[in-house]
Formats: C-alpha cells, sequence, structure tokens
C-alpha cells in the first residue's frame, strides 16, 4: 500500500468522527474519478460538485435509524467497527486530479485552499468543512436559531458550538430513564452519586464489572483505591521495543544514561541491569501448557506459574511452594504458603488466617445495615466498623477506640487517638495534629505558583516551599531561613543559611561548612577498600577514624585516638526442635523457640523468659523470682522479688480513663489518657502530675510542699519544702540559666555549648567542633568527647583511666573501661549489665512498676522507687534494709539491726540530739557525744565559701580540715600534716600516691611501698623485705606471702 494511501485512509476516518456528530455523512470515494459521480447517485448519494452526501432525514425531518456498517458493507466499503473505507480500482500509484483532497504536499495543498495535517510518518490535506443549513435544528447556526428550532445548543471553549436535540427515551435500554425502566429492558443499572445509567453486558471482558467475571472471560482485573477493570492481555507481538536488535540471540539491548541495560528476546525471556547494585534481573519466556492450562515462567531462578482457572503457584526465596486459588461457588480466595500457613479471604468479607502450627484465627463477614433516614451504610466487623454515606461522608472506629471521620463537603480526614492525640488532613493540604499533652501542630494549605514553579505550606512554628528545580526552603517563625539544593552533575547537596553559613556535603562523604564569619572547614571523602580474602570493607577518615564492616557481621571502630571497638555478632545454632540459639562473646546466650518463647541467659547465671500461655496471656519470668503476667483483656500484675503484687486494670471514660495500679503495700500510681498521672503511697504521701492542654504547661505537685513546673519552652521552676529553689530562664540571647538550690548553675546556649560550675566550684565547659563533635572539659581534669552522631563517648578521668561508648541505632550501649571492665545495655529488654574488673557481674533494670531493681553475683538485690523517692536493700543472707515516706514527706529509714531514722522533708534526723543550724554561707552541726573519749568527734561545719569542712572534738580542739580547690584537689589538714590529693598526679604528704606506665605506686613514710596494676586486680606490698601479692579473681583474692599461698573467697 502506498503512503499516499496510507494517508487517505486516516483522512478518511476523521471524516467519519466528524460527520457522526455533526451533519449527514459525507464521503470522497477514491477510485478513477470518472467513476465518483456515478458511484455516489448509485449508492442513493448527492453529488455536490466535489462530495457526495448521503441523507439520514426522513420527510418529518427527523432523524432515522441508520445502520452505518451494514450500510458500509452494500456499497463495498470496509469496516473497522468504527470507520468505513472505500479501496479504489485503478493501477499504480495514486494520481494528483488537482482536487484538495489530491495534492501531494503542504504548499499545494495551501495553495488551493486547503488544510494540511501531518502524523509521525504521514501528511494530507484536507478541505474545511462548512455545515449547510438546511432548516434542521441538526444545522443551525447559531444559539439563537438552534433554541428556536426546538434544540439544545452545546458551546465550545473556541466560541465554536452545535445544536442537538435533547435525549429523548427511544426505547432501548441505553435510553432507559431509571434503574426499574433499565431493568425491565433486560439492562443492567449503574448509580453514580447524583445520576445513572443503564448498558447491556456484551458478554466480553471489557464489560466484566468484578474480577470473577473478568478472569472467567479471560480477562485481567486492575484496581486502584476507588475503581476496578477488566481489560484484555497485550499482545506482545505487536509491541517493537527500541534499541538495538542482535539478530543472533533475537534479543533487543537498550542501553540508558544511568548505566542500566534492558534486554527483550522474541522468546518472551529478558533481563534488567541494575548498575547500583550491581545485580541483573532475569526471566525465562512464559510457556503455556495446554493440557494443564497453566503458564509457567522462572525469574532470578524462581518459577512462577499461573493457570486458567485462577490458580498460581510461586517459589519462595527458600524454594519452597505457595499456592494461590478462588472457588467460584464460594468466592473465596485461598493461599497456601510453602511453610504450612494459608489465609482465606471471601467477597462477603469472611477471612481466615492459619499459622505454621495450625493455629487458626478468623474473621466473620460484617454485619451490613443501612440507615433509611441517613442512607449511610455500616459495615460492622469483629474488631472495627466502618460507615459512608452517599453525599461522600465517611467514618470508621478500631477496637481500641481509635476512630476517624472524612467530610466530603470539606475534603478532610480527622483521626482521634485513645490517648487523646488528634489529626486532621484536608485535600488542599492543610491539616493539624494534637499531640495526648494537648499540644497542636497546624499547617495551611499546600498553594502552588505557577510562575516560580514553588509550592508553599505554612505551619505554626514556620513555612516550607519546595520547587519544581528541586529547591527547599524552610523559614522558622523567627524569619530564619536554610536553603537546600542538589547538584546532580556533582552528586552535591547544599544547604544555605539566613545568617551566611553555608554547609556541603556529597555522595562521596566529602564535604565543607562555612560559618557566618566565612570560616571555612573542609573535609575529603574517606578512603574505601575491600579485602576479599577476610570480606571486610574499611572506611578511613582524614581525621584518623575508621571504620571496618565485615560480611559476616563484625565490625571495628577505631577513632581518631587510635581506640578500638569491635563488635562480634552472636554465634547461631538451630536445634532439631527449631529453637535458634544466639551464643555472643561474653558468654550471653538468648533462645527463641518455635512456640513463641523466649530465654536470655547472662553469663553470671542470671536469666529472663517469656511465654504466651494458651489464654493469651503473655508471662514474663526473671531469675529474681519476680514475674510479670499481661493478661489478654489489657489487664496485667507483676510480683516483685519479695513476693509484693501490684496490679493494673483500666477504669473511666472520657477525661477520667486511664490506668490504675494498686500494690499489695496500699500504695497506687494512677496514669490518666489525658496526661494526667498521680501516686500515693501507703503512708499518704501523694504525687500528682497535671498537663494544661491550652498552654502545655507540667505542673507537679507533692504532698511535702514541693512544686515542680515545665514549661513548653523548655524554662521551669522547682520550689522545695525549705524555701530553696532551682530555677531555669532564658535570657535576652536565648540562653537557657539554671541556678540550683545547692549553689551549682548551668548556662545551656543556643548554640549548645554549655557551662556547669559544681557546688564546689568546679567547672565543666561543653564545646561543639565543626564536625559536631561534642567535648566536655572539667577544671579538676576530666574530659569527655562525643561523637557527631552521638554513636561514640570517650570519657577520660585525670589520672588516664579511658572509658569508650557505642551505641547502636535501637538505642543500646556498651561502654569498655581500660582497666577490663564494661557496661552492656540492651534497649530491648532494658537491662543494663555491669562487669567489674574481678568479673563481678551486676544486672540494673526497670521493673513493670517503674522501680530500679539492681542485682549482683553476691545475691545482693538492690530497689529504688523514683516516685516516692524510697529504697530497698536485701543481702544473700535476706538482711534487710529498707526507707519509706510519710505523710508530710518525710522518711523513715529502717537499719539491718532494727533501729529506726527518722528524717524530715528536708533530710534532717528528727530523732537525733544534734543542734543544727544553716546559714547563707555556713552549716554547723553540733551534738552530744556519749562516748568517754575527748577525742571524739562532738561538732562539724561546712564553709560554703571556702569549701572548707572542719571537725572538732568535744573539748573544742580541731581535729581535721578538709578543704576542696578550684582545680578539684583536696587539701587534708590533719595533725599538723598537710596532705594534698591531685587527680591529676596523686597524693602527696604522709604517704605519697603517683602513676606511672598506667600503675599506681604508693611510698609510705616508713619501710612499706605498694603498687596497684593498671587493671586494679593486682596489689603487691613491700614492707621491711617482706613481699606479699593479692591477686582478685570472679570468686575469690589469691594472697601469696614470702611463697606462701592463701585463698580468700568472696
Amino acid at each position: 500500500m502506498s503512503s499516499r494511501y496510507k494517508s487517505l485512509l486516516i483522512f478518511l476516518s476523521i471524516i467519519g468522527l466528524l460527520t457522526t456528530v455533526f451533519a449527514a455523512p459525507t464521503y470522497a470515494f477514491q477510485g478513477n474519478p470518472g467513476d465518483e459521480v456515478s458511484e455516489c447517485l448509485d449508492g442513493g448519494g448527492d453529488w455536490d460538485g466535489t462530495t457526495c452526501t448521503f441523507p439520514e432525514m426522513e420527510d418529518d425531518g427527523q432523524p432515522e435509524e441508520w445502520d452505518e456498517e451494514q450500510w458500509c458493507y452494500d456499497e463495498g466499503g470496509t469496516w473497522d467497527g468504527a470507520i468505513c473505507t472505500f479501496p479504489w480500482d485503478g493501477e499504480g500509484e495514486w494520481q494528483d486530479d488537482g482536487s484538495i483532497w489530491s495534492a501531494p504536499d503542504e504548499p499545494t495543498c495551501i495553495e488551493r485552499g486547503g488544510i494540511w495535517e501531518t502524523d509521525d510518518e504521514y501528511g494530507w490535506c484536507y478541505e474545511e468543512w462548512v455545515q449547510e443549513d438546511d432548516g434542521s435544528l441538526w444545522t443551525a447556526p447559531d444559539e439563537a436559531t438552534c433554541l428556536e428550532r426546538g434544540g439544545a445548543w452545546e458551546s465550545m471553549e473556541d466560541e465554536l458550538g452545535w445544536c442537538y436535540e435533547e435525549w429523548q427515551d427511544d426505547g432501548s435500554i441505553w435510553s432507559a430513564p431509571d434503574q426499574t425502566t433499565c431493568e425491565e429492558r433486560g439492562g443492567i443499572w449503574e448509580a453514580e452519586e447524583d445520576w445513572g445509567y443503564c448498558w447491556q453486558d456484551s458478554g466480553e471482558a471489557w464489560d466484566a464489572r468484578d474480577e470473577p467475571t473478568c478472569i472467567e472471560r479471560g480477562g485481567i482485573w486492575e484496581t486502584d483505591d476507588e475503581y476496578g477493570w477488566c481489560y484484555e492481555e497485550w499482545d506482545e507481538s505487536d509491541y517493537e521495543p527500541a534499541g538495538e536488535y542482535n539478530e543472533a540471540t533475537g534479543c533487543w539491548v537498550e542501553a540508558y544514561e544511568d548505566g542500566s541495560i534492558y534486554e527483550s528476546c522474541d522468546d518472551g525471556s529478558g533481563s534488567w541491569f541494575d548498575p547500583v547494585t550491581g545485580e541483573t534481573q532475569t526471566w525465562s519466556p512464559a510457556i503455556y501448557d495446554e493440557e494443564s492450562g497453566c503458564t509457567t515462567q522462572t525469574y532470578n531462578g524462581s518459577s512462577e506459574t499461573w493457570c486458567d482457572n485462577g490458580t498460581s503457584y510461586w517459589e519462595d526465596e527458600d524454594g519452597g511452594v505457595n499456592v494461590s486459588s478462588y472457588d467460584e461457588a464460594t468466592g473465596c480466595w485461598s493461599d497456601i504458603f510453602a511453610d504450612g500457613s494459608s489465609s482465606v479471604y471471601c467477597e462477603d468479607g469472611f477471612s481466615s488466617w492459619t499459622d505454621s502450627d495450625g493455629n487458626t484465627e478468623t474473621w466473620a463477614a460484617p454485619e451490613i445495615n443501612v440507615d433509611p433516614v441517613t442512607g449511610c451504610t455500616i459495615e460492622i466487623y469483629d474488631d472495627w466498623s466502618n460507615t459512608w454515606c452517599p453525599n461522600g461522608d465517611s467514618s470508621w472506629e478500631d477496637a481500641d477506640g481509635t476512630r476517624g471521620t472524612h467530610s466530603a463537603q470539606t475534603g478532610c480526614s480527622e483521626t482521634f487517638y485513645p490517648d487523646g492525640g488528634r489529626d486532621t488532613y484536608c485535600s488542599d493540604g492543610s491539616g493539624s495534629y494534637t499531640n495526648p499533652d494537648g499540644e497542636t501542630d497546624t499547617w495551611g494549605e499546600t498553594v502552588y505558583d505557577q510562575e516560580t514553579g514553588c509550592y508553599t505550606q505554612v505551619y505554626s512554628d514556620g513555612s516550607s516551599t519546595w520547587c519544581d528545580s528541586g529547591e527547599t526552603i524552610w523559614t522558622d517563625e523567627f524569619g530564619n531561613s536554610s536553603t537546600y539544593t542538589y547538584d546532580e552533575s556533582t552528586g552535591c547537596s547544599t544547604e544555605v543559611y539566613s545568617d551566611g553559613a553555608v554547609s556541603t556535603w556529597c555522595l562521596d562523604g566529602s564535604g565543607t561548612w562555612q560559618d557566618a564569619d566565612g570560616t571555612i572547614e573542609t573535609w575529603t571523602a574517606p578512603v574505601v577498600t575491600f579485602d576479599d580474602a577476610s570480606g571486610c570493607t574499611t572506611e578511613e577518615y582524614d581525621s584518623g577514624e575508621i571504620w571496618i564492616w565485615c560480611e559476616d557481621g563484625r565490625y571495628t571502630y577505631v577513632d581518631e585516638y587510635g581506640n578500638t571497638d569491635t563488635w562480634t555478632p552472636p554465634e547461631e545454632e538451630v536445634r532439631e526442635d527449631g529453637a535458634l540459639v544466639l551464643t555472643f562473646d561474653d558468654g550471653t546466650v538468648e533462645i527463641q523457640n518455635p512456640d513463641g518463647t523466649y530465654r536470655v541467659t547472662w553469663p553470671d547465671g542470671s536469666w529472663y523468659e517469656e511465654e504466651i500461655m494458651e489464654n493469651g496471656s503473655r508471662v514474663e519470668r526473671y531469675s529474681d523470682g519476680s514475674t510479670y503476667v499481661e493478661f489478654a483483656d489489657g489487664t496485667s500484675q507483676y510480683t516483685d522479688p519479695y513476693g509484693e503484687t501490684s496490679r493494673t486494670v483500666s477504669i473511666g471514660q472520657g477525661d477520667t480513663a486511664g490506668w490504675v495500679t494498686q500494690f499489695d503495700d496500699g500504695s497506687s500510681y494512677t496514669v490518666y489518657d489525658n496526661g494526667r498521672e498521680s501516686y500515693t503511697d501507703p503512708s499518704g504521701f501523694s504525687v500528682e502530675i497535671l498537663i494544661d492542654p491550652d498552654t502545655g504547661v507540667r505542673t507537679e505537685n507533692s504532698s511535702d510542699g514541693t512544686i515542680r513546673r515545665e514549661d513548653p519552652d523548655g524554662s521551669f521552676s522547682v520550689i522545695y519544702p525549705d524555701g530553696s529553689r532551682d530555677v531555669g530562664t532564658f535570657n535576652p540571647d536565648g540562653d537557657l540559666v539554671v541556678t540550683f538550690a545547692d549553689g551549682s548553675n548551668l548556662v545551656v546556649r543556643d548554640d549548645g555549648s554549655e557551662t556547669y560550675q559544681d557546688p564546689y566550684g568546679v567547672t565543666t565547659i561543653v564545646t561543639f567542633d565543626a564536625e559536631g563533635r561534642r567535648t566536655e572539659v572539667s577544671s579538676d581534669g576530666w574530659t569527655s568527647t562525643t561523637s557527631s552522631d552521638g554513636s561514640t563517648v570517650r570519657v577520660t578521668s585525670p589520672d588516664g583511666y579511658v572509658e569508650n561508648t557505642v551505641f547502636s541505632e535501637d538505642g543500646s550501649y556498651v561502654t569498655t573501661a581500660s582497666d577490663g571492665s564494661s557496661v552492656r545495655y540492651d534497649a530491648g529488654t532494658q537491662q543494663t549489665t555491669f562487669v567489674d574488673v574481678s568479673g563481678m557481674i551486676e544486672i540494673l533494670r526497670i521493673d513493670q512498676d517503674g522501680n530500679e531493681v539492681l542485682t549482683n553475683s553476691n545475691g545482693d538485690i538492690y530497689e529504688y522507687n523514683p516516685l516516692a523517692n524510697t529504697s530497698s536493700f536485701v543481702d544473700a543472707d535476706g538482711n534487710t534494709q529498707m526507707s519509706e515516706r510519710t505523710e508530710n514527706g518525710g522518711y523513715i529509714v529502717t537499719l539491718e539491726d532494727g533501729s529506726v531514722i527518722e528524717l524530715n522533708s528536708s533530710g534532717k534526723a528528727l530523732n537525733s540530739e544534734a543542734d543544727i543550724s544553716e546559714t547563707d554561707t555556713l552549716l554547723d552541726i553540733t551534738w552530744e557525744s556519749v562516748s568517754e573519749s575527748d577525742d571524739a568527734i562532738g561538732r562539724v561545719e561546712w564553709n560554703k565559701e571556702t569549701n572548707t569542712l572542719g571537725s572538732w572534738t568535744v573539748d573544742g580542739n580541731l581535729m581535721k580540715e578538709i578543704s576542696i580547690e578550684d582545680d578539684g584537689s583536696v587539701v587534708v589538714e590533719v595533725d599538723g600534716q598537710t596532705i594534698e590529693y591531685d587527680p591529676a598526679t596523686g597524693v602527696t604528704g604522709v604517704n605519697e600516691i603517683f602513676y606511672e606506665l598506667g600503675e599506681t605506686i604508693i611510698n609510705t613514710s616508713g619501710p612499706g611501698s605498694a603498687t596497684i596494676s593498671e587493671d586494679g586486680m593486682t596489689f603487691t606490698v613491700d614492707y621491711d623485705g617482706v613481699n606479699a601479692i593479692a591477686v582478685a579473681g570472679a570468686t575469690g583474692v589469691t594472697v601469696e606471702i614470702d611463697g606462701e599461698i592463701y585463698e580468700f573467697s568472696y
């Protein structure tokens, strides 16, 4: 077929579409020019000298029923479902007859008064059609004439329009005016929001309105958030890919600028190379088995099969086979997985889940009701409900009380949470969020500026702007702004701040920082190497830091000082019963059982385990004898190591809704959903916490008169019963200035730096460098450095003792000390394990009541109640010491021997004969001594201004004076001698203590000397020729004196 003939077919298609809308059909016959008139007249048409028009009007002026397809066949044309075309009978190429329609090119077309049209390959010339007014409403030239003839006028944006006869019911299915008429005529009524239409199902896949019908007709069902539709599978044989074709392989290959490569082969196989991951995805041809009616294809080595009956099979990454099928009789889909688990979901809303152990959970089909007044449909499920209304409104509610609404009129959706939180999102982009404490953050609608190509949204604390160019701008509530851009060519991001500071960071790890004063700091990308033998990747930074990650899970970090921290993943073992056993390098063992039980055992033998009971309760057990049970109804019960029990239940509704915990000793703790809390101990001492929903101010009132207040801006105050107070306020520069009741003070600046001075005059300064590292330097010689990301902390004491701490992303951390001791915190269990240099282990955990419980290798148990500020201690022999509060805020302390000490709320003893007086500068304590010795202490005095503590005998003689210097050293005057302790250099005076190569050396004024090893485990004494060595171990101390060995257990 010639290109000219193709052009005419396209043109005739356009004309055919236009004529069905505007006028009687007009056709240009493509044959010998001399035959056009006769063919037109023989076919019943009207010849106007150029084109042939076929009338479709009867004598009454009304349109008649006209079968265009039948007419096309009758006239020898070809019907393609929409357009009729007529081939010409001549030989050879099409000839130019001088008409507009046969113009061979654009200049000739325009010269003859035609209009030239082109597509990607062809072009053609046509004459603009002008409607002739025959007096009918269909040919009315304007709106006035149309209405005069009883028609309806439809206007177009370009001021054109046409006249048509308004809809009339012709008795067909398609023109049925309502649902009743539609169904009477055998049609299907489809209802929309405020209108509907009648249609007839042709039986083709395209007319299927649900997934089962679609699949039954051989179609493919597709859905979006609101609608679904059916279509027939695309015939790949009609597709010709881009790229280059390889005749040898029969494959098209497309290479893209980003380095990715796509290969598509004639047999249906192909591949995709991802340059980012370096991986290649491959797939085989899809092979259809006529006997089974199933198609199979392999993707990356795993096969997938789908069958004509709707069943499908696929392999998972472990090679297991999974099956999915649909049962038309029940209207249910079923999935059976390789591990033995399965799921069922049905069209009526029923669903179920069966795990690999055979445990089944089902959800019944919803109860559906329609409100006759509102017309709203209500679906009630086992654990939630859903409502939607004809006007577009909807709502829902979960079993936990979370509920939401959507208003079609405002376009806004609101969600209300049980804890009092609430969020709102609207279709224009505006919204708000209110947290449980009543603090609200709002943002306005998203506004787009076509001139700048930027979107802007205003929040309660600033505004955000993001542009089509990729630029984003944030402006805070004070007008400070930062502008972010990304340069794809360099792979670098830049952020410019309103004070002139500029930060740049690149994908390769390099970057720069320029502060507001123009000072620039630059760092280069790390040097990255990979060792094939070890499978480890090493990153070396110009700061001296080194990170090493290995494929087996190991990692090592070396800081700029050379300190090294290494983490080794646990050894994994899967037992025959399916339990997973994890063994860590410190001896900790975790066991995860298939039934959901869990147990962890620490190196000292202490343990924790968790179990889910048949009744749905979850039980936690600890080696100290405590247990915690969480029941299926949400209530819980905790039993501490001493056998005392607390129970937690839900209470109240609305503002009084919450949870109350009742303890065996009569104390109670209540947490309300609106954020309020209260605690009352057996004595009547109480604490109540209130949060003002309007201001966000948090106030804590204790029955002893202590009042704590915290404002949302960070300022606070604490007023103690004696009138002293801690106060934190912001100065004009935005710094937080805190003065404490004990005389210490703190300044926290806007840039994060701090200055703190303790009651003894020791000053600590906190600063940040350009890389974000945090450094603390104290005047007594202590230093601390924290990495910019907070993942590592190094603390150094004046005598050279070092602690290194590494934090994990989940909040866990490990601290290792230069003396061999360590601390490990597990964020998952919230337990802290301390191991000292001798191997003794202490474990600290937070129990279910919020108490801190510490156990050690000796069998001692310490417990601290932060709400009441009380503690208890029970040693391995059962000896007990404990404290409790009184109603007026005081304390009663019971010692191991049964003696009782009573203190007031400030900590002063009530049953003591001591005379205590205090001024702004002095604290003086005098008591009557029952000792017969004249050397017994009868008075002590603390001078707050000079940081000096003096003690006198009952006879008034000065016994000892201790003073703390500004550099942190301590000077002791006793019996006319002076002893000075300097944390950096050691002790001088009667005995000299100094440090050498990590060891502590003690020289006495007599013939003796002693040495303590760097790890603190070995103590060597040499006294007048006698040598003794003591070595501490995990179970005791071994002492050797002149060759004789003695063992002492702890």
